[in-house]
């Protein structure tokens, strides 16, 4: 009896932290939810379709489920992650791309997009959209050029999509003077 006192004690234990850990997701951003490969996929097919030309940042990369699908494109990418296991889980997984994909750790609003940034994915939640849209803007302005912008999910309200695929809205990001 003693033992299986211990066993469910460490067994609630475990799904205690996972919950408190994953739960704190909530409060810096939207929650985790896994995006699905196939649907990505059909999504640069039709929406954006990637190329070794691109360097795509997603913003918010949970497991790097976009990573992986855009560099199975040919293209490289990077993903900004605030949760650290969700950063450490999404470097297990792509760990055998080599070069064409990494992982940073922080928050997206403030991190600086390289020179090469082509296009930007985000699966938000509604009321931080226009925050993430106005960071996409403002480095856009930054680096002097062009961004396409791709949201999963929510429309950036007041803002003209240029085309869109299923729950996917593309949006070019012109860099205003």
């Amino acid at each position: 009896m003693n033992d299986f006192f211990r066993l469910t004690q460490t067994i609630i234990t475990i799904i205690m932290t996972i919950v408190v850990i994953f739960g704190l997701t909530v409060f810096f951003g939207a929650p985790y939810v896994p995006s699905l490969s196939r649907e990505l996929l059909k999504m640069f097919k039709k929406l954006y379709p990637l190329s070794e030309k691109d360097l795509l940042i997603d913003m918010g990369s949970g497991d790097g489920v976009v990573l992986k699908v855009a560099a199975g494109f040919g293209a490289k990418a990077i993903g900004v992650e605030l949760h650290p296991v969700l950063s450490f889980l999404s470097r297990i997984r792509l760990r055998k791309l080599g070069q064409s994909t990494k992982v940073v750790c922080r928050n997206y609003l403030d991190f600086p997009f390289p020179p090469e940034t082509t296009v930007i994915y985000t699966f938000s939640d509604s009321r931080d959209i226009n925050k993430i849209y106005q960071k996409v803007k403002s480095e856009a302005k930054r680096l002097n050029k062009e961004l396409y912008f791709i949201s999963n999910g929510f429309e950036v309200p007041g803002v003209k999509y240029k085309k869109t695929y299923s729950s996917f809205y593309l949006y070019k990001v012109v860099a205003e003077k």
